[in-house]
């Protein structure tokens, strides 16, 4: 158990730019959506 707990411990702190990750993940989706609106308004 004490090395799940030390395991733990990484998870835990890679959650914070985890959730930066995956707002940059949704950004560029969102942003190629624009694109394609864009676009096919051109």
């Amino acid at each position: 158990m004490a090395g799940n707990k030390a395991n733990d411990e990484v998870p835990r702190k890679q959650h914070g730019p985890g959730k930066e990750k995956r707002v940059l993940r949704v950004s560029p989706r969102r942003k190629r959506s624009a694109t394609k609106a864009t676009e096919e308004l051109g």
